[in-house]
């Protein structure tokens, strides 16, 4: 289980993002399916960084100009009025199975109307001194901002922890799948379906339908070596 699925997200707005989180509970259902899913969150003690894609995680609405802003919102079930679903390429730096940073650049659908685009590329970026955010993406970006209130991944957090209800596993060549399912808002749950590498046990995709029937997907790689920490540029004034 990701680690920042760990715990049922909710909804983030404006600058100051606001969630709520429910514990996950102990792993229930196949014993076959939870010894793999502990093996997999061993195996992340020993990875410096994970690298991923993903859609339909994250949902924004920004402008960049003389009145710039930028609201973010995460496992949402459908979008809100005037917003788009980001793609997002992440990096989060591990130590120990613990998130060290974490930087996320999100890339919105390119704007067709006439008029301002309301559609900007921002990167994100959470480490231990705060939050932030940026116009633009990690090869090149504006000065940072502030954000405040809680992110969708918490620095410090094992990135990778076993909760939910397993059904068995299923094995195919190189890989298993471990489907479960997790409290993801009050008194609802998400599927989720893991494809791990049977050599390494660590993830290769992720699919999760959540409340309402939407999808996530994500894929993962797993470089040799982290990158260097970003430079936090913070904007004057």
């Amino acid at each position: 289980m990701r680690g920042r699925r760990a715990l049922a997200l909710a909804v983030g707005a404006s600058l100051a993002v606001a969630g709520s989180a429910l514990a996950a509970s102990g792993p229930t259902g196949s014993k076959q399916a939870i010894a793999i899913a502990r093996a997999q969150s061993r195996a992340y003690d020993k990875v410096p960084v994970e690298v991923y894609s993903q859609t339909g995680f994250i949902d924004m609405t920004d402008q960049e100009g003389k009145s710039s802003y930028f609201s973010f919102n995460w496992g949402q079930p459908k979008l809100p009025a005037g917003w788009v679903w980001a793609s997002e390429h992440a990096t989060v730096v591990l130590a120990k199975g613990r998130v060290v940073w974490w930087r996320d650049d999100l890339t919105p659908p390119a704007c067709t109307g006439a008029g301002i685009c309301h559609q900007v590329p921002v990167e994100i970026l959470s480490e231990h001194s705060g939050a932030y955010y940026a116009f633009g993406s990690a090869a090149s970006h504006t000065c940072f901002g502030t954000l405040r209130g809680t992110q969708p991944v918490r620095i410090g957090a094992r990135w990778d922890q076993v909760g939910g209800h397993f059904s068995a596993p299923v094995f195919a060549a190189g890989v298993v799948k471990l489907t479960y399912t997790f409290p993801w808002s009050k008194g609802k749950s998400a599927r989720e379906t893991d494809t791990i590498s049977s050599s390494t046990h660590l993830l290769r995709s992720t699919r999760i339908v959540i409340p309402g029937g939407h999808t996530i997907k994500s894929s993962e790689l797993h470089p040799r070596k982290a990158p260097r920490a970003p430079t936090v540029n913070l904007c004057s004034g």
